[in-house]
């Protein structure tokens, strides 16, 4: 296999989803949806070269060899192994939210991004309940197709608040409308540039509680700004998944 993190010249169109089960040493099927857009909007035919990801980091150069009711099935011509990947491990941890549409935008974003791992969380002040996941999946392949990354990022269930300040990460940050300016976030640029891990906290619609806040310093987490500006929970979790993948990418050109 070859390893790399390029391998962006097929970008025509994306890249195609395939399920791991469906592909072999060979060969890989694309389901009937995925080989639709091919044929029918892109007007692709038997000889043509696309890209597919299978969410798990293989990207695959592809010549598409037959098409079937039952989906479309490739040669491969080529491997490699997390493409388009960021070099950080970054999880935000986001409050639920009560429009279920505006979290969903997160999750768009969020693999847009280069989030590694979304985390909802239960707050104090937040909203309760669950994820209609298979959605929530649905919604994460076509951002990971979108953004041309070969990984889909990992959702969880909702955890309690108590429950995430105990994950470990190289850097961990949790960001509040109270902290001052001199706490920027950019203020720990130099320890973000040189994190494999990053994990941040995002409150909920109401914010994060004085307790809240209060337990996640004492549990060594940092108080961070993310602007004068007030952001929405969704807009916050963009905003710090933005600046940290800058900060990295700047990393990586030093």
């Amino acid at each position: 296999m070859i390893e790399g993190k390029s391998g962006r010249g097929l970008s025509a169109g994306g890249h195609y989803f395939a399920l791991r089960e469906n592909i072999t040493d060979n060969s890989l099927r694309l389901l009937p949806d995925e080989a639709r857009h091919a044929i029918k909007v892109l007007r692709l035919g038997i000889g043509d070269e696309i890209a597919a990801v299978d969410g798990e980091g293989g990207w695959y150069r592809v010549r598409i060899d037959s098409v079937d009711r039952d989906g479309l099935v490739a040669t491969i011509l080529e491997r490699m192994q997390d493409v388009g990947e960021p070099a950080c491990e970054l999880t935000v941890a986001i409050g639920l939210l009560k429009q279920q549409t505006r979290f969903e935008t997160f999750l768009e974003k969020a693999v847009e991004f280069g989030v590694t791992r979304v985390v909802p969380i239960i707050t104090e002040r937040g909203q309760s309940g669950s994820l209609n996941m298979k959605r929530c999946r649905r919604i994460l392949i076509a951002g990971l197709k979108q953004s041309l990354r070969s990984r889909l990022p990992r959702l969880t269930e909702p955890k309690a608040f108590n429950t995430v300040l105990l994950e470990d990460a190289d850097v961990r940050l949790i960001a509040h409308e109270n902290a001052s300016r001199e706490d920027s976030v950019l203020k720990h640029a130099d320890a973000i540039r040189d994190a494999r891990s990053c994990h941040v906290l995002i409150g909920p619609e109401g914010g994060f509680t004085d307790s809240e806040i209060d337990r996640a310093q004492k549990a060594g987490w940092t108080m961070v700004s993310l602007g004068d500006a007030r952001l929405r929970t969704e807009t916050a979790g963009m905003a710090a998944a933005s600046v940290i993948q800058m900060l990295k990418s700047t990393r990586e050109r030093l």
